[in-house]
């Protein structure tokens, strides 16, 4: 890595400007804050001081203008003899003008043809964390982890990674498809790999990879033997009631992870095997993929359908097909419940193909107690990308954020999924909002890249919860 020493102008003594500038002569640049007391609350320096420097040193200087409307000035401080000029984009509401200014003080770029976009900005936040599995570095390679971020957060962190699980064997060397505890502080997951079987693990820093304190040693020896994607549900997360549904080999598994007991929840009408179960907030009703065909406690080939039963106390009950969600001439998976538990993601294909990262894969949502399905808009590659169309992006494993929030008489709902729409083979996230009127009419909306994601990485399977992960903080330090 090359480093290149840039002293500030600011530092320097300004009764003897000319001789301060001599000092700094062996420094590959001289950086020049200009400030102008209302973008930022100092007052600093204007194109005149530039000027007088100029002529006192050969070093580039490199002006960081945190200026209101920057566009204005950067012709005087590039006739003052600027060579880097450095603008804020919150302070300049067209800063394509700021661009397209060359060091003559020219227009380097003629300005593009007007391009004409309907948009709204959403009035509430996206909250929670994402943690999502990628490939990281541990035990001297690339192995299967989990990493997380917040929206808007500049950069992601890992959350766990394999040598940090007490509870593994010295073969289990990944983390698989996870889960958030309904409390944040803990992530359940199938470890691999090979055979998948499940495990639990507390993420929050300085416990990272313990077991939590309320885990019985007879339950975890349990989870050990179950294969399959953990749920669980904010309805029955209390002491004495810590419940995990396991699908294994195709049966509802339930087992008491701070206690002894367990069981299995009746499916009663339903032949084929259960996987992939996804359990309500309150508690009261589980959604699964109801299918012929698994693999390591997960969907391998469609044919698949959505089925719905009641919780039933660990009873189970009934198994009905979810209408909207259980069409014979289509595979669906993945399914993962709203927050307000109103509606279900999940993941659709044309046919009876593989479940496993299919090209032909969609996003749709359907009421929680059957109804129309809805294709997301966010499916769609943006329309740029002219030579992108779905299904054919492979946009898959959709999960809600953690809240859904009411405003000017709208219900707003977040989801991330996985999508192979950049043009490489790795999976990126991404994010999407769906809007219910007060009439229940819903709208969904195109999706945003996640850009503060790896773009190196594949990133699968996502899950948007109350993770207890600490904020990503990218800058200087003061010392």
């Amino acid at each position: 890595m090359t480093v290149k020493i840039a002293p500030s102008l600011l530092s320097a003594d300004f009764s003897r400007l000319a001789d301060e500038l001599a000092e700094i002569e062996g420094a590959d640049l001289l950086h020049l804050d200009v400030m102008d007391g209302h973008f930022v609350p100092n007052l600093t320096i204007g194109p005149m001081i530039v000027k007088a420097c100029r002529a006192h040193t050969k070093l580039p200087f490199d002006c960081h203008l945190m200026i209101e409307e920057p566009q204005k000035y950067i012709g005087a401080f590039l006739d003052a003899g600027a060579d880097m000029i450095s603008v804020h984009f919150e302070a300049e509401n067209h800063l394509q003008r700021a661009l397209q200014t060359d060091a003559t003080g020219a227009v380097a770029v003629a300005p593009s043809a007007a391009a004409e976009s309907t948009f709204v900005i959403a009035p509430v936040d996206a909250p929670g964390k994402i943690v999502y599995w990628a490939l990281a570095d541990d035990m001297g390679t690339k192995v299967g982890s989990l990493k997380g971020f917040g929206i808007g957060e500049e950069g992601v962190r890992d959350v766990l990674v394999p040598s940090q699980v007490a509870s593994r064997t010295s073969s289990e060397t990944c983390v698989g498809c996870h889960t958030a505890t309904p409390d944040g502080n803990g992530v359940g997951f199938s470890m691999g790999p090979s055979n998948y079987f499940g495990n639990l693990a507390d993420i929050r820093q300085g416990s990272t990879g313990t077991l939590p304190s309320y885990v019985n040693a007879g339950a975890m020896s349990a989870i050990r033997a179950l294969r399959g994607i953990p749920a669980y549900s904010k309805g029955h997360w209390s002491d004495g009631d810590r419940i995990v549904l396991l699908s294994d080999t195709g049966t509802l598994n339930w087992v008491q992870v701070d206690g002894t007991a367990r069981g299995t929840l009746a499916r009663t009408g339903d032949a084929n095997k259960a996987t992939e179960p996804a359990w309500s907030h309150d508690g009261q009703q589980v959604v699964y993929a109801s299918a012929t065909s698994l693999i390591d406690g997960r969907l391998g080939n469609g044919p698949a359908d959505l089925y719905s039963i009641p919780y039933g106390n660990r009873a189970g009950g009934t198994a009905t097909p979810l209408a909207g969600a259980s069409d014979p001439a289509a595979t669906e998976f993945y399914p993962s419940f709203s927050p307000d538990d109103a509606y279900i993601a999940f993941t659709r294909l044309a046919g009876n193909g593989s479940s496993y990262s299919n090209p032909a894969s969609e996003v749709y949502v359907v009421p929680s107690a059957g109804g129309t399905a809805v294709r997301l808009a966010a499916n769609d590659a943006a329309a740029c990308q002219t030579t992108l169309a779905s299904p054919g992006l492979t946009n898959d494993w959709p999960k809600w954020s953690p809240q859904a929030t009411t405003a000017n008489g709208k219900t707003y709902y977040w989801l991330t999924f996985s999508s192979k729409r950049t043009g490489t083979a790795n999976a990126q996230l991404y994010v999407t909002a769906m809007v219910v009127d007060g009439g229940g009419k819903v709208t969904t909306h195109p999706a945003l890249y996640l850009w503060n994601q790896p773009a190196a990485d594949g990133n699968h399977t996502p899950s948007w919860d109350d993770f207890s992960i600490p904020p990503i903080i990218i800058g200087y330090q003061k010392k």
